[in-house]
């Protein structure tokens, strides 16, 4: 089962919580591309929310190309979701001296300039979403 956190939080609603959280984690590499997502009735149930809120959870999924449904009605991660969004942070543009940096590492480790720069960041942005869900649990503890 995922690990969600979903509350009522009237501002942010439990739809929108549950398909930002689904999001950064196939984002980040932890549910990959082909990963079977819980149904909708699971999710609900493990959640204690309606059908329905999972139902337009993973459609605003859907529309943002995250996920996908088969023929047997299983929600899955879609196709390379990842390297889809990777591409348009790569179109930023790094200061030269960054990017002489960043080939000459990638190239002393034998792996792409790109394939480089994507595990550096996922490690980071793992790291980082880790730092936040454990002060996101705290606060709602307090």
């Amino acid at each position: 089962m995922l690990n969600l956190i979903v509350n009522g939080d009237y501002y942010t609603g439990m739809r929108s919580q549950i398909a930002n959280q689904i999001a950064v984690l196939i984002r980040s590499g932890r549910i990959e591309a082909g990963d079977t997502l819980p149904s909708e009735a699971a999710l609900a149930d493990a959640y204690k929310i309606t059908r329905s809120v999972v139902r337009e959870a993973y459609q605003i999924l859907k529309d943002k190309k995250l996920i996908r449904s088969n023929r047997r009605r299983e929600t899955m991660v879609a196709d390379e979701p990842r390297t889809h969004r990777f591409k348009e942070y790569m179109k930023v543009q790094l200061p030269g001296d960054l990017k002489e940096k960043i080939h000459v590492v990638a190239q002393h480790e034998n792996i792409s300039p790109d394939k480089f720069v994507e595990r550096e960041l996922t490690g980071k942005v793992n790291e980082l979403f880790d730092n936040f869900l454990k002060q996101y649990k705290a606060a709602i503890k307090a």
